[in-house]
């Protein structure tokens, strides 16, 4: 069974034409570049900041299969399924696994307030859809359940051999580390990763990775950041750590229209977003060229494609 590679994995943006019709050419193009970048360990498709809620059925299927072939078994490439609908959840994941996609990631159903028990049934039929790898994403501030209860997560590992790795998106210490605590504890190598690129608390306990964001911007930075941590090199991390975090607060303002900006002032102009998310204003543009010029970005990282 496939398992989770541990590092920064990349998320690629949707780009979109001035017409907001999806530019499948870019996504072939940004995801050659986020799969030939040094220090990358994998591709998810159709993260959030991809837009995947303003996105079609239809959409969703063609980028992860543009994904797979761009790819081409160069990386690990997982695929994010989430929807409210459960049955809309099946289609997508049997889809990622009818074309070659090595895992999927499911978050918690958005907007309906469901139970743990509800949240359990949703995972376990989704789980039992596919044979490949599966990951349980938890966002308590994008859904209306809250958090995940770590037994239903218990349950699902007995239940489940693919489901090999969950991402928690709580942005708090105490959950993250009663996720590690009790899920590792019951099943040792099971991987938890965090949203964006929150590391150096994180890993001494028990994190393997995260989903970049910031990483689609300054790749370097956050490579350093976690080759830092992992050599134990504690001086050097601390300061990396602190101009991650900086970056992600400038991303976070106006998400993920800030991203696209960055990008294309990093010489990788991939649209605008999809109504009714907004394309990034001039107060957009001015922070993310601050904090660029701030830590020298477009001389440290690579620029264009």
């Amino acid at each position: 069974m496939f398992t989770l590679p541990p590092g920064i994995m990349q998320a690629p943006v949707t780009p979109f034409t001035k017409d907001f019709e999806v530019d499948y050419d870019t996504v072939e193009k940004l995801v050659n570049f986020h799969t030939e970048t040094p220090g990358n360990t994998g591709i998810l498709a159709l993260y959030n900041k991809a837009e995947p809620h303003s996105l079609t059925i239809e959409e969703r299927k063609k980028i992860a299969e543009v994904t797979i072939k761009a790819v081409d078994g160069r990386l690990p490439t997982i695929i994010h399924v989430g929807h409210p609908s459960t049955d809309v959840v099946v289609e997508l994941s049997k889809h990622a696994e009818s074309i070659g996609a090595d895992g999927i990631v499911a978050i918690t159903p958005y907007y309906w307030a469901t139970t743990q028990d509800e949240i359990y049934a949703h995972f376990a039929r989704v789980f039992s859809s596919v044979d490949i790898a599966v990951m349980a994403y938890n966002n308590p501030g994008g859904t209306e359940a809250g958090a995940v209860s770590p037994d239903v997560y218990l349950r699902l590992m007995e239940r489940f051999p693919n489901f090999v790795g969950m991402k928690d998106v709580s942005f708090a210490m105490d959950t993250f580390t009663e996720y590690s605590r009790a899920l590792q504890e019951a099943r040792p190598g099971f991987s938890i990763m965090t949203g964006l690129e929150w590391l150096a608390g994180s890993v001494p306990v028990g994190n393997i990775g995260s989903f970049g964001s910031g990483g689609a911007v300054a790749p370097k930075l956050t490579y350093d950041l976690w080759d830092a941590l992992q050599e134990e090199r504690w001086d050097d991390a601390y300061p990396l750590q602190l101009r991650v975090a900086e970056l992600i607060r400038h991303i976070k303002y106006q998400y993920p229209s800030s991203v696209k900006v960055a990008m294309e002032l990093m010489g990788r102009p991939v649209g605008p977003c999809r109504p009714p998310l907004p394309s990034g204003d001039e107060d957009t543009r001015r922070r993310m060229e601050h904090v660029l010029n701030e830590f020298n970005i477009p001389e440290t990282e690579k620029y264009g494609w």
